[in-house]
């Protein structure tokens, strides 16, 4: 099978997310000066945390090939130890939390998923297939 992404771009969320803050820019430059002061650095660091912290993903029949930074990690399907959704979210995109064993210790990679039809349902059901010692989780705060 052909690797799938897994992962969403957000493409949409970063058109609007863009618009947001060029409308909250032209604000502050007009009515607010000394609030765009405190209003660019805060919302640099929640546009850099919601859209690019998160790792991407892409999966074929044997492995998931995660994307951090310039790093990509092969993980065999066997080595996923968890997959839970979390309660971060943009709009009806929740943010899911994969767990896995690289270089002997647990870590984790966080995404946003394309469209749960296309790839999420798929891969869940390929890493119940796979790897039937992995957990399956809803939310929480952890």
């Amino acid at each position: 099978m052909k690797r799938k992404r897994l992962s969403s771009r957000l493409i949409v969320e970063k058109v609007f997310s863009l618009v947001l803050f060029v409308g909250i820019v032209t604000f502050c430059m007009e009515s607010a000066r000394g609030l765009l002061l405190i209003a660019l650095p805060i919302l640099a660091v929640v546009d850099y945390a919601i859209f690019y912290l998160p790792d991407k993903i892409e999966f074929d029949d044997e492995t998931v090939y995660i994307k951090t930074g310039k790093e990509t990690l092969a993980v065999p399907f066997q080595q996923v130890t968890m997959l839970k959704i979390t309660w971060i979210s943009i709009g009806s995109k929740n943010v899911w939390k994969l767990k896995y064993i690289a270089g002997g210790r647990e870590r984790s990679a966080r995404f946003y998923p394309r469209n749960y039809a296309d790839t999420l349902a798929p891969f869940i059901q390929l890493l119940k297939a796979k790897n039937p010692n992995a957990k399956f989780t809803r939310w929480s705060g952890k």
